[in-house]
């Protein structure tokens, strides 16, 4: 796998660390490029060494898709986790060891990549009318959940608003 992200660190990270990531995430056939570049919807790495409630990460309004890494030892706990999904982070990871960490990002950024393949290669080019951040947000996730998931999926809603459409990416 060949992939291009962006790496942020909130809190203190030693520069010899900083480079061990770099090293790992290269190993794994993940580039580090500057952040900001004008690719909307890129792919990005926060690695947090204390996670805290006044803390700004980088994935709040972004398009970006963003991991962040917990680096705390000290048991970070799963409220953490949910508070930064919840401010925009498409996942979060709890630091174990560096190469494990390495090997989890490269698997999330593979299944992103396959989805978002999966998701340009599909009929819906032709068929989907709506182009708002959110819908195409919620038919990335489905096709997700159709392609990796075992379950069940019941689409429920009023008339027009794209269950068969939606049917059809499933």
């Amino acid at each position: 796998m060949k992939a291009n992200c962006w790496v942020q660190y909130s809190g203190e990270v030693a520069e010899t660390l900083k480079e061990e990531i770099a090293v790992a995430l290269a190993k794994e056939g993940i580039a580090i490029v500057p952040p900001g570049g004008n690719d909307a919807g890129c792919l990005g790495i926060c690695f947090i060494a204390s996670p805290s409630g006044d803390a700004k990460f980088p994935f709040g309004n972004s398009e970006d898709h963003v991991i962040a890494v917990i680096m705390a030892l000290s048991g970070p706990s799963q409220l953490e986790g949910w508070g930064l999904l919840l401010a925009g982070a498409a996942d979060v990871l709890y630091w174990t060891d560096l190469d494990k960490v390495a090997l989890q990002i490269k698997a999330r950024f593979q299944r992103k990549l396959f989805v978002d393949k999966l998701f340009e290669n599909s009929v819906l080019g032709d068929v989907v009318v709506g182009i708002s951040r959110t819908w195409r947000s919620l038919l990335r996730d489905i096709a997700e959940i159709a392609h990796f998931g075992d379950t069940p999926i019941l689409l429920m809603g009023e008339s027009g608003t794209g269950k068969e459409v939606t049917a059809r990416l499933v």
